[in-house]
């Protein structure tokens, strides 16, 4: 019986767009898409895994059907990237838009922009704060006006 928190490296016996199934001592395990990496850049777990690889996986937890569900980012924690100390509240930064985030109500111009600081670590800038409007893949410098790495939570300022 696995227990959540336990590391174990196992051989990957499916793999769906979705999540990628591993078998360990007769225990069923999938890890989900969004538990593949620290960066995500995965859309298709079939891009990242093929069966009869193995991959560290830590346990999180048992589902009520008796299958566990595990992390391969969470076993190697080393490479997250919010763990970046070079990240500080204050700074300055490039970064690039990498989605517009509309409004709700309807209005034509965007909420604001989610900001890649680093491969990994990206933020929130509004929209209020700027003369114009952006385009994803445009380039621009920002504030860090506050950063939780716990929650990964980074406010970005215009500068």
């Amino acid at each position: 019986m696995l227990s959540p928190g336990e590391i174990i490296s196992a051989k990957v016996t499916e793999v769906q767009p979705f999540g990628v199934f591993f078998t360990y001592d007769g225990d069923e395990i999938v890890v989900l898409i969004p538990e593949i990496g620290w960066i995500p850049t995965v859309s298709d777990c079939r891009e990242f895994t093929k069966i009869g690889m193995t991959h560290s996986i830590k346990i999180i937890r048992q589902a009520d059907n008796g299958q566990y569900v595990a992390s391969i980012r969470e076993a190697a924690p080393h490479r997250n990237p919010w763990k970046d100390e070079s990240i500080q509240e204050g700074q300055l930064r490039e970064g690039r838009v990498t989605r517009t985030i509309h409004n709700e109500n309807g209005l034509q111009s965007p909420f604001g922009y989610v900001i890649e600081i680093l491969p990994g670590v990206s933020g929130v800038l509004v929209r209020n704060q700027l003369d114009g409007d952006l385009d994803e893949g445009d380039m621009i410098r920002v504030k860090i006006a506050r950063l939780d790495r716990d929650t990964q939570l980074l406010e970005l300022t215009a500068s």
